[in-house]
């Protein structure tokens, strides 16, 4: 005679599959880039000593020490030479020359510091020693 098995019922428990929901939630939120990017409107610039242009230009400079020189005066900090620039509004268009040392970082703030304060005609300089006395 055949004696019937009993079927054994397999028990899923939900505790580890939410366990590794929430795992991989949690990596693609650490992977995931939550960074807005855009663009950065620059006009090269050719040298402060080049062709002169129909606006009359102001000369900002990122150092590598960390300071900046508007126009050969010396600021440490970033919104003084912006106050700087915005105290003369007959100049409106800005040069603005890094040296090789100096960050992009520090050049984005600049640009986004000037753009803040109105002033959207910026050209960056391939070299600012050029404009050193």
């Amino acid at each position: 005679m055949i004696v019937p098995r009993k079927k054994t019922r397999i028990v899923l428990g939900l505790t580890p599959l939410i366990d590794v929901v929430f795992i991989l939630l949690i990596f693609f939120m650490l992977v995931s880039q939550f960074t807005e990017w855009r663009k950065i409107d620059l006009t090269p610039g050719a040298t402060l000593s080049g062709a002169s242009s129909d606006t009359p230009s102001l000369a900002l400079d990122l150092l590598n020490d960390g300071t900046l020189r508007v126009d050969g005066k010396r600021t440490p900090v970033l919104s003084d030479a912006v106050a700087l620039i915005t105290a003369d509004r007959s100049r409106t268009s800005i040069v603005l020359g890094a040296e090789d040392q100096v960050a992009i970082q520090r050049v984005v703030e600049a640009v986004d510091a000037l753009t803040a304060q109105g002033l959207t005609d910026v050209q960056l300089l391939p070299d600012p020693l050029e404009t050193e006395s």
